[in-house]
């Protein structure tokens, strides 16, 4: 696969012009079942993330977004009926994960290596999209000093009228499975900086 992919090339939104907000689905497959996880209103302006959580149980669940930072690596969580909130720090792997979902343009690492080749043009959610797919190699040292190579593979349907934006979203997991991310209604366009910021007034409760 590795020599398939040599060579190859693909031209994502630039992280200036990842910008979007969009109605965020992701499912997970389980041998044949497709098992919804989260639904989510998703406002991006790289590499703030704002996301508005669809309650199942609107009556018993709380009235909750969460703010990424992912420059500074900082979220918080605003609960607003309750007008208080809490910040935490974000984790190298909760970064791979938004990169991985699309809620953040890729960002290379020394140890990480990627490549792209398109499969064919498609159209996904009413917009015209190529589907790519992705192979990331990540080298990692054992305690002898020998290297070792991990391949992970994951297919990307981007959007020629939203400057290749993401619209669905393939990838697989270690045990077999695999999760599928979609965004509908996808309007790109960087949203108001309000959304980014924690609302006046509200008190900040993290305990570390």
């Amino acid at each position: 696969m590795a020599a398939f992919l040599s060579g190859s090339e693909s031209h994502p939104a630039e992280p200036s012009d990842y910008a979007f907000t969009a109605d965020f689905v992701s499912s997970i497959f389980v041998e044949d079942r497709r098992i919804p996880q989260q639904r989510a209103r998703v406002h991006v302006a790289a590499p703030s993330v704002r996301v508005e959580l669809a309650p199942e149980e609107s009556d018993r669940a709380y009235n909750e977004i969460i703010l990424y930072d992912f420059g500074q690596k900082k979220m918080r969580r605003i609960f607003l009926d309750d007008r208080i909130y809490f910040e935490h720090s974000i984790s190298s792997a909760l970064v791979e994960k938004a990169m991985l979902e699309g809620w953040i343009p890729w960002e290379d690492f020394p140890n990480i290596k990627r490549q792209s080749i398109k499969l064919k043009e498609d159209v996904v959610n009413g917009h015209p999209c190529r589907l790519m797919l992705h192979e990331r190699v990540l080298t990692v040292s054992g305690v002898k000093g020998e290297e070792r190579r991990i391949r992970s593979y994951h297919l990307r349907w981007e959007a020629s009228d939203l400057n290749f934006l993401p619209v669905r979203i393939i990838y697989f997991m270690n045990d077999g499975g695999g999760v599928m991310v979609e965004y509908e209604n996808i309007r790109a366009g960087r949203p108001d900086p309000v959304l980014f910021q924690t609302p006046e007034g509200f008190l900040h409760l993290s305990p570390f």
